[in-house]
């Protein structure tokens, strides 16, 4: 009622509105990602996972996750895009280590961060990917700091382990409204941990 319109009795509730009102998530982690930044953080890990749906397809979520204390993890940004370097553009502007495997060695990336406030702490390749990025991250890289990036990866052991490691969805739609659905509790349950803990 409150859309003014009908949802059709031959489609289950949660797929229609999955389907067709994916963008509200979307809205809310928007929010809830900005009360998230509000809080102190000791570094930052960027990193991506894959779930897979009811055809087995994969459905890659990319994540940037900030850590305080070495315990408490919460995301301040998601995106289901393809690329590392697309992804980094919509990440919020921080400060200290941004910690990231292999993947984000590419001079964009670097960049980006390095723009954003970040001391990029990103696997360095063979071959330097050039920039002023690379050029901080070469001069201050320590393999001390880059091993806390596993930290930050126990966010998708919480997923996996709370939601499961297949959804029951079979459309791209409705398999990505479930990710983002999947990160939008566990963003709450941070939040009710900060605001009540």
């Amino acid at each position: 009622m409150h859309f003014g319109e009908r949802i059709p009795g031959s489609r289950s509730t949660l797929s229609y509105w999955e389907l067709n009102y994916g963008f509200l998530v979307e809205e809310v982690l928007k929010v809830l990602f900005g009360f998230l930044c509000l809080l102190e953080y000791d570094y930052t890990v960027l990193d991506s996972t894959k779930f897979t749906d009811w055809h087995k397809a994969t459905h890659e979520a990319f994540l940037s996750i900030r850590v305080r204390d070495g315990e408490a993890l919460f995301p301040v940004c998601a995106d289901l895009t393809t690329s590392e370097a697309e992804f980094t553009e919509g990440i919020p502007s921080g400060s200290g280590f941004a910690l990231a495997d292999g993947a984000f060695d590419a001079k964009p990336v670097l960049n980006e961060l390095a723009s954003k406030g970040y001391i990029p702490m990103v696997k360095p390749g063979k071959v330097s990917p050039g920039g002023y990025g690379a050029r901080i991250r070469d001069s201050l890289f320590e393999e001390s700091a880059y091993r806390l990036r596993g930290v930050g990866e126990g966010i998708f052991g919480a997923l996996t382990v709370e939601f499961g490691d297949r959804m029951k969805t079979r459309r791209k739609e409705a398999s990505d409204t479930r990710v983002l659905l999947r990160i939008t509790v566990y963003c709450l349950k941070i939040l009710a941990r900060w605001l009540y803990g």
